[in-house]
């Protein structure tokens, strides 16, 4: 059918009408899946400058969105009623909102808890690569 042709009759019109919403339906869900990842995506870069930014440089101060890796092994550790392996408690640690760049984001775990374990600090190693909280 040729649209703008003013001889068609009213069924045709109606057929042809019905087309045209099936196909703006189409567009209309497509332009909000595209509406989406654009969004998606602008949150993604504004996350991404913002570590870019902060790399390689000594006292960086870290994204307000991200929690800090020894608060979050800290409450994980003070909840659990027994001592966690490394593993596993990265793995809560991910679940918690910390995200790790590093190649070897477990590496990184190990040297904080080291770090803060001894004489007056609260992380506790109990045996090899297994840690709980002073209580």
């Amino acid at each position: 059918m040729q649209r703008g042709n003013p001889m068609i009759s009213a069924a045709a019109a109606r057929k042809e009408l019905r087309t045209l919403s099936k196909k703006r339906e189409g567009l209309n869900r497509e332009i909000a899946a595209i509406d989406k990842v654009e969004s998606a995506l602008k949150v993604l870069l504004s996350h991404a400058g913002q570590s870019a930014r902060n790399t390689g440089r000594r006292g960086a101060k870290k994204s307000a969105t991200q929690p800090a890796l020894a608060k979050v092994a800290f409450d994980i550790l003070r909840k659990e009623k027994t001592p966690l392996h490394i593993t596993d408690l990265w793995t809560k640690v991910e679940a918690g909102g910390v995200v790790s760049h590093a190649k070897d984001p477990l590496a990184v775990l190990s040297i904080m808890l080291n770090r803060n374990s001894g004489k007056g600090k609260p992380f506790k190693k109990t045996k090899r690569a297994t840690w709980t909280v002073k209580r």
